[in-house]
């Protein structure tokens, strides 16, 4: 058994956790303006469209201390043209191929 020396609950480490792989996303994706959030979302609505209540409900445990985040990041990625919105329901549009013209336009 390893002995970390720390005997925290598990909940501190599951926070710190969540912290440290947002602050990678920021590292990594920071410079392409994707949030961690905008990533989770991107990801679901590959699956196919999603109502706002429905990626609620799933990203939920990721809300908890910002639920507004949500409402940011789908704004996020409908201003630059890598989702689409009817009613409520958010779709993916083609945004590898958005994201690489953004790139090229970066440089």
């Amino acid at each position: 058994m390893i002995d970390i020396g720390d005997e925290r609950p598990i909940g501190y480490w599951l926070q710190k956790l969540s912290r440290l792989i947002d602050g990678q996303f920021e590292l990594r994706l920071g410079d392409a303006g994707l949030s961690r959030r905008q990533w989770q979302l991107l990801n679901l609505l590959e699956d196919g469209p999603r109502s706002v209540p429905e990626l609620q409900a799933e990203l939920e445990p990721f809300l908890q201390e910002a639920p507004d985040e949500l409402g940011d990041a789908v704004a996020g990625l409908l201003a630059r043209g890598w989702a689409d919105s009817q009613d409520t329901v958010i779709t993916d549009r083609d945004w590898g191929s958005t994201f690489q013209s953004d790139q090229d336009q970066d440089r």
